[in-house]
């Protein structure tokens, strides 16, 4: 019985069922972070080019992050992808004659690899 069993173990190891079929693999999981994130908000901002103006406003942002792990080699290798877009209208102003923008554009990607250190 016990023979049996292990023989069974061993053919399953192996990809083989019993009638010598191959037992498809599962494929590795390639587990996936994934957030989107908008913002709202007020803005201050400070012209200090010719005088030290602060103008105060609005802000509205948008963003996506992703974490997964690598097609290549999952057990070793992270992805990471950062995207945002930042835009801001200020028009408050002390003498309230002027209108400022400021819009930023981020892009990261990153590739992190995973090392296992030996037991102690």
């Amino acid at each position: 019985m016990a023979l049996c069993l292990v023989s069974a173990m061993a053919a399953q190891a192996r990809g083989v069922d019993g009638t010598g079929d191959s037992v498809p693999q599962p494929k590795p999981l390639h587990p996936v972070l994934s957030a989107y994130m908008a913002e709202v908000g007020s803005a201050h901002l400070a012209d200090t080019y010719l005088t030290p103006l602060r103008y105060s406003g609005m802000h509205y942002g948008l963003a996506y992050e992703r974490m997964q792990a690598m097609k290549a080699s999952p057990e070793n290798w992270i992805m990471q992808l950062d995207v945002r877009v930042d835009v801001d209208r200020v028009l408050n102003n002390p003498t309230r004659n002027a209108v400022m923008w400021n819009a930023n554009v981020d892009l990261r990607w990153a590739a992190m690899r995973r090392w296992q250190t030996p037991a102690a």
